[in-house]
């Protein structure tokens, strides 16, 4: 003969097991189905480092899609990404930085990222490091085996005058 205490917690029970039953593929449908999730592209991450060789930059810029930085004031060059965002996002189709060096030169760099990348983003990380020469682009993968680095992009910066650089918004010494 069953107790009815042991009763009353079937029943709770019971009630307990039919809420999860019926309110989970509810509740997971409703994630599933959230307008935007098509549109804001793949999950990965955006990291940006200046590597020894580029030395101490100024007034560092950059823009990835809809991450864009206003300015950060100085940055010296350890190869280590003082930048990462990792969400869903885009792919955009360049990324940009600009900087000044010591010297009081600027310096423009505009690296294609969609056109070059050959596999796709969701998981990796897209990397970007300012060297001596320019940007190097990278898509990276972390495993506990170590990183594997594909570079898609190298390209050179390019020097801009003193009347480009304010034409442009860049800030002025």
């Amino acid at each position: 003969m069953v107790s009815p205490e042991a009763r009353g917690r079937r029943r709770l029970l019971s009630r307990w097991g039919l809420a999860v039953l019926l309110g989970l593929p509810v509740l997971l449908g409703a994630c599933a189905l959230r307008p935007d999730a098509a549109s804001d592209g793949p999950y990965h991450a955006f990291e940006l480092g200046v590597a020894k060789d580029a030395g101490t930059l100024l007034h560092l810029r950059w823009h990835y899609g809809d991450i864009v930085s206003w300015q950060k004031p100085a940055v010296v060059g350890n190869g280590i990404p003082f930048v990462l965002r990792r969400q869903p996002m885009p792919v955009p189709e360049f990324f940009e930085a600009s900087w000044q060096e010591a010297d009081g030169r600027w310096f423009l760099a505009r690296v294609p990222v969609r056109p070059r990348l050959k596999a796709t983003v969701e998981g990796h990380s897209v990397l970007f490091m300012v060297t001596a020469a320019g940007v190097t682009g990278a898509l990276v993968t972390y495993t506990p085996r170590g990183d594997q680095n594909e570079v898609f992009a190298q390209v050179s910066a390019q020097a801009v005058g003193q009347a480009e650089a304010a034409a442009i918004g860049l800030p002025s010494d």
